[in-house]
C-alpha cells in the first residue's frame, strides 16, 4: 500500500514539470503527506491545471465521508470492477505528483521506516482516481486515491505492494478519455527494478505533525537493521 509520501519541491518546479498552473493555495514542499490532507493532482477534467484534492476517496454515492479512510489506495487488479472505483476509473483519472514514499518493515521487533525514491526522476507521477462528493450542506468535496500494484523485486524486501507509477510518456494516456480500458490497465505495472532505491529513515516520520526535510535523510538504526530479514 501507500500510506505516506513526499512532495519535496516548490510551487514553481511543480508547475514547470506539468506545464500547468496550481489553481489554489497549497503548502509545499511537503515531506510527510498523509491521508485526508490536501494534495496536488492533474485531472482528466482540467489537465491544464493542478487541482487540489483530499487524499482518501469519497465516492459520489457515499452516505458517510468516513469511508475515505478506507479508500486511500485502490488495487489495480480490481479498479475496473469494484463499485468504489469503477466510475472514477472510466472517466475520472488523475496524476498525483510525488518525490518519494515511505514504507515500514518489521525488524528486531520494531517497525523501521524506509524512504523509497526514483533513481532517475526527482518528480514522478502516481496513477490516481478522483471523485466529487456533496455533503448535506451542499459543499463539494474533491477527493482522490492512489492506485497500487504488485511490487518489483527491489522493493519486495519491504512490502508486497507499491504505488503504480507512470512515466512521462504514459501520463498523457492515463488522462486521455478515449484510451482503451485494457491499455490503461496495462500501464499499471511495477516500475523497473533499477529505477528505485531506498534507505532507512528516522522514526520521526511516524508522527504526521512532523514535516521537515530531514525526514528523508538516511538514518542508521544500528543492530536492529542488520538483525532483520531484509538482506
Amino acid at each position: 500500500m501507500c500510506g505516506r509520501y513526499t512532495l519535496g519541491l516548490t510551487k514553481k518546479s511543480l508547475e514547470e514539470r506539468y506545464d500547468a498552473e496550481l489553481e489554489e493555495q497549497l503548502i509545499i514542499p511537503r515531506y510527510n503527506v498523509a491521508p485526508t490532507q490536501a494534495v496536488p493532482a492533474i485531472t482528466m477534467q482540467h489537465p491544464d491545471k493542478i487541482s487540489v484534492l483530499h487524499w482518501g476517496l469519497i465516492p459520489s454515492w457515499a452516505k458517510d465521508p468516513a469511508i475515505a479512510s478506507k479508500l486511500i489506495n485502490a488495487r489495480s487488479e480490481t479498479i475496473s470492477q469494484k463499485p468504489s472505483f469503477s466510475k472514477a476509473f472510466a472517466s475520472q483519472r488523475c496524476l498525483i505528483p510525488c518525490t518519494g514514499f515511505y514504507e515500514w518493515q518489521k525488524l528486531g521487533g520494531k517497525k523501521i521506516p524506509h524512504f523509497i525514491f526514483h533513481t532517475k526522476h526527482k518528480i514522478i507521477s502516481l496513477a490516481g482516481l478522483y471523485e466529487q462528493w456533496t455533503n448535506p450542506h451542499g459543499i463539494i468535496i474533491r477527493t482522490c486515491t492512489i492506485i497500487t500494484t504488485q511490487v518489483n523485486q527491489t522493493l519486495k524486501k519491504l512490502h508486497h505492494r507499491m504505488p503504480a507509477f507512470l512515466n512521462p510518456n504514459e501520463e498523457k494516456h492515463w488522462l486521455n478519455p478515449h484510451f482503451p480500458e485494457q491499455d490503461l490497465l496495462s500501464l499499471l505495472k511495477p516500475g523497473a527494478e533499477s529505477d528505485f532505491t531506498f534507505h532507512t529513515v528516522s522514526t520521526k516520520v511516524n508522527k504526521v505533525a512532523i514535516d521537515k526535510p530531514e525526514l528523508i535523510e538516511k538514518f542508521d538504526h544500528g543492530d536492529i537493521y542488520t538483525q532483520g530479514s531484509l538482506f
